[in-house]
């Protein structure tokens, strides 16, 4: 099975936060109460991991799973996905 981007997270120290799909790295840091400067944004994938931007957009990519690709060739965000 090929892996697929699963959720948007938010990687802080070892902690990784995530909510499910659509949610955006925007609700993620509302809902945790975290500020930008707090964490990574990137993306867990089905293989449970979690991965940067740029990583996440090879997977995305790899699995067919762009539905409005926004312009940025190397990293990936929500929009590009859901």
């Amino acid at each position: 099975m090929v892996e697929r981007v699963h959720t948007a997270a938010i990687k802080a120290g070892k902690k990784v936060f995530s909510m499910a799909r659509p949610a955006r790295h925007s609700d993620i840091y509302r809902n945790f109460m975290l500020t930008k400067g707090d964490g990574e944004e990137g993306f867990t994938t089905t293989e449970g991991r979690f991965v940067s931007r740029r990583e996440a957009r090879r997977i995305a990519l790899k699995a067919n799973q762009l539905v409005r690709p926004r312009g940025h060739p190397d990293k990936l965000f929500t929009e590009d996905l859901w």
